[in-house]
């Protein structure tokens, strides 16, 4: 059975680049453009993990994943964020991303597709 995925991305042609790749390295991907899609499909299907862009419209990462993680259900899905903005931008939430259960932080810029489908495998719940 391959692991769900919640991917939020913004912007449409990443989103469609990141969720083929995940695709083909075997994962189901339930793709959102914003806070509101994620929460939505995340109430439909409970997923495994989580990688999201930390800006997103109407919300930055920290209201969504206050948001997620005020739910019993989601309070323990690991959570990656693969973002645009550089490590300065979000030095001021560096408490706020262990304690909303941010495993690890990648930048879109120096970091390549493959190492984020690396760092999915990495951080999944191993099933017992």
């Amino acid at each position: 059975m391959s692991k769900q995925l919640l991917l939020i991305e913004p912007d449409r042609v990443l989103g469609a680049i990141y969720a083929r790749a995940l695709e083909q390295a075997g994962f189901e991907v339930i793709a959102a453009q914003n806070a509101e899609q994620a929460i939505y499909a995340a109430d439909s299907v409970t997923p495994d993990s989580i990688i999201m862009e930390w800006e997103m419209p109407g919300h930055n990462g920290s209201a969504f994943l206050y948001e997620m993680r005020s739910h019993a259900d989601w309070s323990e899905i690991p959570v990656i964020v693969h973002t645009r903005l550089q490590a300065e931008s979000l030095a001021k939430f560096e408490g706020a991303l262990a304690q909303l259960g941010v495993v690890e932080v990648l930048y879109k810029s120096t970091h390549r597709l493959q190492t984020l489908i690396n760092r999915v495998n990495e951080h999944l719940p191993v099933a017992v």
